[in-house]
């Protein structure tokens, strides 16, 4: 049993689907060419009629096939016997594709390959390799630039030119287009017909149309498919809708892992789950996160002839509003304005855990960690005496 595994060998085929038995052929070039499972030889038997077709290997520069021979006999009452070659394989390209062959009443047909000679792009029967060969390089080249609907048009404009070649009228041609690894995009028959080839997202054939759009042919696809599950995933939202008295406090939006599956890939089921955050997590995070009162006030500094007062309100969830007026007081030329003056003093929660300093447009401020507001002019010189004013200032939440 390994030795005839080893080797070509012959099929006898008891009927359309059935091989009794595979007998070595001694063919030593396609052994030490490892070619052990090609059938150079075919025996199909019908009662007591029988045929063999043996495909012959008989150019040694190569181990590409070049011939098909049929061998016939017909029992009683006819006792009739024939050979005869049904088909030549003339002419192969540099990688071993086939260019040409002929049947038995010598027509020739000719194929062009494409795709940097990977897949076949036409079918040109009754011309030989030899005389068309020069008509053959666009479309050729065609091929080899279709990446994009843009340039697979190109190409079938190409094949179009070809066929409408005054060389080529006698010629029965048929031509496809592909996308590689895919399959056939395009067929065109030797009518011209046009037959489109449809995939789906999982590169399947979907249906076969014609150049108008008309469904020649469609396949279902039942089978279950692939389920991707989303992780875990979190992200905190701080609660902004406790007022202008109440600091929001931090809650965690939790997606569970599972909550959501899809059948294209995992990224998609997480990006759903990323979505559910990005939708959901503010609203869930204002219904149930915490809202903290703030006990804070202003005492004006009057140890300087300041005057006044204010409040403390948060602004955003981010930021305190301190808005408040005073009365620079009948000394005031004489307080260093131009290097910084304490006009109060923040009591309560709302001082900042780290200095913060800033301009809002008419003073320079500074809120410091014991909850001293220093203001410093824009132009250097002191305020008048007995002169008031009203700032608005904003300094981080910590």
């Amino acid at each position: 049993m390994s030795a005839i595994r080893s080797q070509p060998f012959l099929m006898e085929k008891l009927s359309p689907h059935k091989y009794l038995m595979q007998i070595p052929v001694d063919d030593q070039r396609l052994f030490n060419a490892n070619m052990v499972s090609v059938p150079v030889s075919v025996i199909s038997k019908g009662g007591e009629d029988y045929s063999e077709f043996t495909t012959k290997f008989d150019n040694t520069s190569h181990l590409n096939p070049t011939s098909v021979v049929e061998t016939s006999q017909v029992q009683p009452p006819n006792y009739t016997w024939d050979t005869k070659t049904v088909i030549n394989y003339t002419t192969y390209d540099n990688k071993g594709n086939l260019l040409e062959y002929k049947n038995s009443g010598s027509v020739p047909t000719t194929i062009v390959w494409g795709y940097h000679q990977t897949l076949p792009i036409a079918k040109i029967e009754g011309a030989s390799y030899a005389s068309i060969s020069q008509f053959l390089q666009d479309i050729s080249d065609k091929s080899d630039a279709d990446i994009d609907a843009t340039s697979e048009q190109a190409l079938i404009n190409a094949l179009d030119v070809l066929r409408k070649r005054p060389e080529m009228s006698n010629y029965q041609i048929t031509s496809y287009t592909y996308n590689p690894l895919i399959g056939v995009t395009n067929i065109i028959p030797p009518s011209g017909i046009r037959e489109q080839y449809v995939y789906d997202s999982s590169n399947r054939l979907q249906r076969i149309i014609d150049i108008n759009g008309k469904i020649l042919k469609e396949n279902k696809y039942n089978y279950s498919p692939t389920t991707f599950y989303s992780s875990l995933q979190s992200k905190p939202f701080t609660r902004n809708n406790c007022g202008s008295n109440s600091i929001g406090g931090m809650y965690n939006y939790i997606v569970p892992a599972g909550q959501y599956t899809s059948i294209i890939d995992q990224p998609d089921a997480e990006q759903k789950a990323l979505n559910d955050i990005n939708t959901n997590g503010q609203n869930a995070a204002n219904t149930n996160g915490t809202c903290t009162p703030i006990y804070c006030s202003l005492s004006m500094n009057s140890s300087v002839g300041i005057s006044g007062g204010g409040s403390i309100s948060v602004y955003s969830s981010t930021h305190y509003k301190l808005s408040f007026g005073f009365s620079s007081g009948s000394n005031s030329t004489n307080l260093p304005w131009t290097t910084g003056v304490k006009v109060a003093t923040i009591l309560g929660t709302c001082k900042p855990i780290t200095e913060y300093s800033s301009f809002n447009g008419q003073v320079y401020y500074t809120v410091q960690t014991n909850g001293d507001v220093i203001l410093k002019t824009q132009t250097g010189s002191a305020l008048p005496n007995n002169t008031s004013y009203n700032y608005e200032i904003y300094f981080p939440i910590n």
